[in-house]
């Protein structure tokens, strides 16, 4: 299920890059045909600064998350008697 999120968010990405880096001339940052004619360096920077809000994120979380407190398991006496496991 992730894999397929995964990939919906790199075409959605390539997509949106497609249509906002489009110049009036048709010229793109990914183009069709060759890509050496296109700003493919563009393309990684904008992936590269998606990785580092994503660290910076995971940071915070991991700065403010706390442990659950370890529950000790208590000793199951009834009236004195020492409960077996149930078999």
């Amino acid at each position: 299920m992730s894999i397929a999120a995964g990939n919906y968010g790199s075409t959605l990405l390539v997509t949106l890059v497609h249509n906002l880096s489009a110049g009036q001339d048709g010229s793109n940052w990914l183009p069709d045909d060759n890509l050496n004619k296109g700003k493919l360096e563009y393309f990684y920077w904008l992936i590269t600064l998606l990785q580092v809000v994503n660290l910076v994120y995971y940071l915070f979380c991991a700065k403010f998350y706390t442990l659950k407190p370890i529950q000790v398991a208590s000793n199951d006496k009834v009236d004195g008697v020492e409960l077996g496991p149930n078999v």
